[in-house]
């Protein structure tokens, strides 16, 4: 904001040129202006762009400042009418619309000689990207594309299923290039690496959208004239590091680089979108209403061998006995395992991160049930591994510097029984001309992390006659992200594995499967056994989550979890009413909760101070870093923990958001529930909760300890959410609650409605 000027730099009406000394502090053009200036030098330019408000008052500039702060604080600029996710949109769209020469970068791999069968484009429809990225409020938006796509406000049925989810894939894809316009730089250089040209990127790993390895990014000469102008040189991303990315260019750019600036734009590739669209139209043309919508059971034949399980649980193959590999395993897994197996049979296993699928590798490994090259562990980036991977000392004898020399060819992936792989990577079938009948058994892990689309790249191209599709997962924790909103609204972040839930023949049903825990035992197996959690932390989530039906199988005497504990009672807080086992306790802290003026997501210093303290306390009793988790919903205050880590120069322990510890475990969670209002109506307090209210994410949450959970939060204000007072009940009545004082009675808060 400018309040003052020096009179002799007032431009005048009509002036073309207006130049400024090297020593002026400040400009004034008009009363409220966009506007760009560029400071001429001898051997460069440099461009830059301002808005521009000024006042006569100083009262008026501070009037001003403070509305802008506001309108901040609510995510909208006054600029232009436009709120932020306007500007997003309508920028993203002038990227989109420039038409510009791109000189292509020396590719990662190798094109493919010979494809089978070949997925089209799908591009985007244009109609649709102008409503999305062209549309004056978000009203208009949803008007024109529900009018243009009805199917996305009518009830899933076969008749849509491709309409529908196709849809959405595209609405995901154009908010994919939105966001990712975060990473486009008007003005920035590269440092030579070696061989590579580095670009460094702060806050690379914090970023809503993450960049991956085969990215590309294309270079603009801001400074360019002639037919140079709309020429753009394309460099793709070789490695990602903690605050920079390294690339490579075309031999001819990359050699005569010198410092120079450039315009940078992001790219993804759309690959993974395309066999999206391909899965969801075979599958509604191969599989069908009775696989995708079922109402019924149909048995056929068995073509496989006959296995059943005899009084003893012993493992019949043909009425013939058969030994366990695994003599640990309980009752209920036997009963899965039974129900799947059947003979001879190719496999595909399916997996929703390339750490589960190596894990499960390393594990098939350690068996020694499977021999070498009878499985294999294919890579996105075009590369696949034997049985080396897990493996100490082996995998860099079997490496090169871009990969595995191994080619993934049909001929030679079509002789291992056992093929491992994310969705999307092993979506490359599609292409490979494998036959309907080539797989007996797909089993998809952690198949409530995926949206349906990606399970429909597992299943599409397999015979429904033929092929067991298992899908394993926990519908009560967390779904696929999905950074589209009106998509997640839409229903496109629940899984398959959800949906089909709601459908009669895998829905809960006690009455007519009193034994199964109300599921019929063909369809469902709902593992019971918790091999994880002391009693006193499971108790709490198989209550809220699970209808109580969970069964701990660490002992509270004698188990590890049990020793470890009591190795760090005198830490805790001393009880003689709580008893020895009890591994849940909640700190009550009526602190702050505070936003810095350049950003909006919310940090707690005193929460951060007391887990602080208290991981100091634990290393002291010879707990190590890895033992530990911290969790929290914002990224600011996992910023703010990392800080004070590394200011006192401790070891700093695993934190971050929910999300990044699903699928892991620790001996000890802590976790800092950040929110602290002091308002009490649940209007209000609604959007404040975020993820405190999330069922999923708390369950997630609680329930990744084995043997210590300790919570900070405001009870105060969580007691308003049904669960949380759950929470913090149990806590009181175990005698594991300290902090502020709690109301006189929690029961009486209000609750916030569903």
């Amino acid at each position: 904001i400018l309040t003052k000027a020096h009179e002799n730099y007032i431009q005048r009406a009509g002036t073309p040129d207006f130049k400024l000394p090297g020593s002026t502090n400040t400009f004034l053009h008009c009363i409220d202006f966009y506007e760009q200036f560029i400071l001429h030098f001898e051997t460069f330019r440099i461009k830059r762009s301002v808005n521009i408000v000024v006042c006569e008052t100083e009262k008026q500039a501070e009037a001003v400042t403070k509305s802008l702060t506001e309108v901040y604080h609510n995510c909208k600029i006054s600029f232009n009418g436009r709120n932020m996710s306007q500007k997003s949109r309508f920028y993203a769209n002038q990227i989109r619309s420039k038409h510009s020469e791109t000189i292509p970068s020396v590719r990662m791999q190798p094109k493919r000689n010979f494809i089978a069968n070949r997925i089209g484009s799908f591009e985007v429809p244009e109609r649709l990207k102008r409503a999305y990225l062209t549309s004056s409020s978000k009203k208009d938006m949803l008007e024109n594309i529900e009018y243009m796509f009805p199917s996305l406000t009518e009830e899933l049925a076969i008749n849509n299923f491709v309409n529908r989810f196709q849809t959405l894939i595209y609405l995901e894809e154009i908010e994919c290039f939105v966001n990712l316009r975060t990473y486009d730089r008007e003005r920035t250089h590269f440092t030579r690496e070696g061989k590579y040209l580095a670009l460094t990127i702060e806050n690379l790993s914090e970023r809503l959208l993450s960049l991956v390895i085969g990215n590309v990014v294309k270079a603009k000469n801001p400074w360019a004239e002639g037919k140079d102008v709309e020429r753009m040189h394309e460099g793709v991303i070789h490695k990602l590091l903690f605050k920079r990315i390294l690339l490579k260019f075309n031999a001819d750019f990359q050699q005569r680089y010198n410092g120079e600036d450039y315009r940078l734009e992001f790219y993804f590739s759309r690959y993974s979108y395309r066999k999206q669209h391909y899965a969801v139209s075979q599958a509604a043309r191969y599989l069908g209403e009775e696989f995708l919508f079922p109402s019924q059971i149909q048995m056929r034949e068995c073509p496989q061998l006959d296995i059943q399980l005899n009084e003893e649980e012993k493992l019949l193959v043909d009425n013939f006995p058969c030994n366990w590999h695994n003599c640990a395993l309980n009752p209920v897994q036997k009963k899965a395992i039974a129900n799947i197996l059947r003979g001879e049979s190719t496999s595909s296993c399916r997996y929703t991160s390339n750490s589960s699928a190596d894990l499960i590798t390393t594990r098939l490994i350690e068996s020694c049930v499977l021999k070498m090259g009878e499985f294999i562990r294919l890579h996105l980036m075009s590369y696949c591994t034997t049985v080396a991977v897990g493996i100490d000392d082996t995998c860099k004898e079997d490496m090169t510097e871009s990969g595995l020399r191994l080619k993934c060819q049909k001929k030679y992936l079509r002789d291992h029984r056992v093929m491992i792989g994310t969705c999307v990577t092993l979506g490359n079938f599609f292409q490979m001309g494998f036959p309907a009948d080539h797989f007996t058994h797909v089993l998809t892990d952690e198949a409530g992390q995926c949206t349906e689309s990606e399970i429909m790249i597992a299943v599409a191209h397999v015979s429904k006659e033929r092929v067991q599709v298992i899908l394993a997962g926990d519908p009560h924790q967390l779904q696929a992200v999905v950074i589209n909103k009106y998509a997640l609204e839409r229903g496109f972040s629940m899984s398959f594995l959800e949906r089909i839930f709601s459908r009669a023949p895998y829905i809960r049903d006690i009455k007519g499967f009193n034994l199964t825990c109300g599921f019929d035992p063909r369809l469902v197996t709902k593992l019971l056994c918790n091999y994880r959690a002391l009693p006193s932390i499971l108790n709490v989530y198989n209550e809220l989550f699970y209808n109580a039906k969970l069964i701990s199988m660490i002992r509270e005497e004698n188990s590890r979890e049990a020793k470890m504990l009591e190795q760090i009672d005198h830490t805790l807080p001393q009880s003689s009413k709580r008893p020895k086992t009890h591994g849940m306790f909640f700190c009550g802290i009526c602190s702050e909760d505070m936003q810095e003026s350049d950003s909006p997501p919310w940090y707690n210093p005193r929460e951060a101070k007391n887990v602080f303290l208290t991981t100091i306390k634990l290393y002291r009793n010879n707990i190590k870093p890895e033992s530990i988790g911290i969790i929290t919903p914002y990224m600011k205050q996992v910023k703010h923990f990392r800080n004070l880590f590394i200011d006192a120069e401790v070891a700093m322990p695993k934190i971050g958001s929910v999300e990044e510890f699903q699928r892991q475990e620790r001996d000890i969670i802590l976790i800092s529930t950040v929110r602290s209002g002091k308002g009490h109506i649940p209007s209000d307090l609604r959007h404040a909760l975020g993820f405190i209210q999330n069922k999923k994410r708390i369950n997630v949450a609680i329930s990744r300890p084995r043997y210590l959970l300790v919570i900070y939060g405001n009870p105060k204000l969580l007691v308003l959410d049904s669960r949380w007072l759950t929470i913090i009940k149990y806590c009181v009545d175990n005698d594991a609650y300290l902090g502020c004082d709690l109301s006189a009675s929690i029961s009486d808060s209000p609750k916030l409605v569903e």
